[in-house]
């Protein structure tokens, strides 16, 4: 599989309405790319790995996605802001200019 030397790491959990001492229902952990072009070229990479999806790609107001499954059964986004909607672009430090 190919290096993604672009790729943002961010860590989602939510919601928080669950049970005291109960996991998150929705944990997973997010990799933001830069193009939709990029985020194409990894799900294809993975397909070919033989990873488990979650989904296929998503085309979404706040960027193109799609999840996965990584090894101990941790669900991993991989993620685009390059084609969402002007109010989600920017949304993370590293892609203000």
């Amino acid at each position: 599989m190919r290096r993604w030397p672009h790729a943002t790491p961010v860590l989602c959990i939510r919601p928080l309405d669950r049970p005291r001492g109960s996991p998150p229902r929705n944990f997973h952990v997010g990799v933001q790319v830069a193009t939709r072009a990029d985020l194409e070229r990894i799900h294809a990479d993975m397909l070919a790995a033989d990873i488990r999806m979650e989904t296929e790609l998503i085309t979404h107001v706040g960027g193109s996605r799609f999840f996965c499954w990584m090894p101990g059964g941790v669900m991993l986004e991989v993620n685009t802001r390059e084609d969402a909607a002007t109010e989600f672009r920017g949304t993370f430090v590293s892609q203000r200019g």
